[in-house]
């Protein structure tokens, strides 16, 4: 759930291509593979009720439906590889396109699975016994922000992306950037949305409108 996090918004921000069979291609088809057999031991998992550990199957598949199934389901449909087959088989180059770009922004439904996320940081308060409660809250806190100014700067990049990197209309074309390296481009576009997060500015280019 991390990873895919902090990649997909790389991903569909920096990295618009899809390449069928690419090492990339197969180890996205391994977390899906990962995501699948969380759902089978999910399905097996019991659960705490007014103090006493459940283990009937019945029960904890009632649980689980009931809670999060239908969201790791969602999170595990492969949409961005159904969809780059489906357009490829038209030999139509611009659907081809369309087709990765729509599956890739499906690809984000995976991100519904943040809810781990917050578990995760309960879990390790129990299993690390020195770790104070405050001091979790904060690790939480820290991890959140930094989450939200990734998303932000690829979202920035991503806005920009979609207008050509006009020099007129985009910050990335002002700054002639479009050229540079992805981690320069990265930088620029972290730095753009901690600025807005810090409420210190818009950065080196005003919006014009």
């Amino acid at each position: 759930t991390l990873y895919c996090a902090v990649e997909l918004p790389v991903e569909l921000a920096f990295y618009p291509g899809f390449q069928v069979a690419s090492f990339k291609f197969w180890f996205d088809i391994c977390i899906d593979l990962f995501f699948v057999a969380d759902i089978c031991v999910s399905l097996k998992t019991g659960f705490v009720e007014d103090g006493v550990v459940v283990m009937d199957p019945k029960r904890i598949r009632q649980k689980y439906c009931r809670s999060g199934f239908v969201v790791d389901l969602i999170a595990v449909l492969p949409f961005d590889v159904a969809m780059a087959f489906a357009g490829s088989g038209d030999g139509n180059e611009s659907l081809v396109a369309a087709s990765t770009r729509l599956g890739r922004v499906a690809r984000l439904s995976r991100l519904l699975r943040l809810g781990r996320v917050a578990r995760l940081f309960r879990y390790s308060q129990h299993y690390l016994g020195g770790l104070h409660e405050g001091h979790v809250r904060i690790l939480a806190l820290t991890f959140t922000v930094f989450l939200f100014a990734h998303w932000d700067a690829c979202l920035l990049y991503l806005s920009a992306r979609m207008d050509d990197f006009d020099e007129d209309r985009t910050w990335v074309g002002h700054l002639g950037l479009k050229s540079r390296t992805n981690a320069d481009q990265y930088a620029w576009a972290l730095f753009k949305a901690c600025s807005h997060m810090l409420c210190i500015g818009y950065g080196v280019v005003r919006p014009l409108s």
